[in-house]
């Protein structure tokens, strides 16, 4: 009797230790499995985050950027002109301000159709945003302002230069006609050119430039106009 009482427990401690064994790996298993499932659950949002966060920066620049034409839209202008303007009061340095129309747009719309009227504005932009880029100095901002109108911010330009940038500009525009849907439309643009003066408001500013530019219109069209 007392032998098959010692190996009784002799088999009872062994089951008990396999079983304790058992639980422990079990809830080893356990916790290397809810390890891995947070790990997958962190990678998960981390990649949404990103994708979140990515989708946030493209809604934002599509926000910010006119859907035709791709250079920045009215809202990103009025947005940045207003620095611009006090970064060249705090820096005493000058400040253009550009303001293009293409000249008989109307009638490019009206004989040829929209389709090639939106071939005119994309290729204007185009041509202006990259000679802006090409230029030294500060980083100037192509805007399309609305309808066939565009407006520019020229830093760091003294009047000459900037004068000389609206002429290269009027050039780039008329020296070749645009392929449209339609076929070749020779386009040509009127601008207005003013330099920021000290003390001017911004009202003043954008209003030189917009009888800047009716003075080109007035004066012919395809041509440079400064305020009278």
């Amino acid at each position: 009797t007392a032998l098959e009482v010692i190996l009784l427990s002799l088999s009872l401690a062994g089951r008990l230790q396999h079983e304790r064994r058992l639980r422990e790996q079990a809830q080893a298993e356990a916790m290397a499995t809810q390890r891995r499932a947070n790990e997958r659950l962190e990678q998960r949002v981390a990649e949404r985050t990103r994708d979140l966060e990515q989708l946030n920066r493209r809604l934002e620049q599509a926000s910010r950027t006119d859907a035709l034409t791709g250079v920045a839209n009215r809202r990103h202008f009025d947005e940045r002109h207003a620095g611009a303007v006090q970064r060249a009061i705090a820096s005493a340095g000058p400040l253009g301000v550009l303001l293009l129309d293409l000249d008989h747009f109307k009638r490019i719309n009206d004989t040829l159709g929209h389709p090639a009227g939106d071939d005119c504005l994309r290729e204007v932009a185009r041509r202006v945003a990259m000679l802006l880029a090409g230029q030294d100095g500060g980083e100037a901002l192509l805007a399309r302002y609305g309808g066939e109108e565009f407006i520019a911010l020229l830093p760091d330009l003294r009047p000459p230069q900037a004068q000389a940038l609206a002429e290269r500009i009027r050039r780039v525009i008329a020296e070749r006609p645009v392929d449209s849907v339609a076929g070749p439309v020779a386009v040509t643009a009127s601008l207005g050119l003013v330099p920021y003066a000290r003390g001017w408001h911004l009202d003043t500013l954008f209003g030189q430039a917009d009888r800047a530019l009716y003075q080109a219109k007035r004066s012919g069209k395809n041509r440079v106009c400064l305020p009278a």
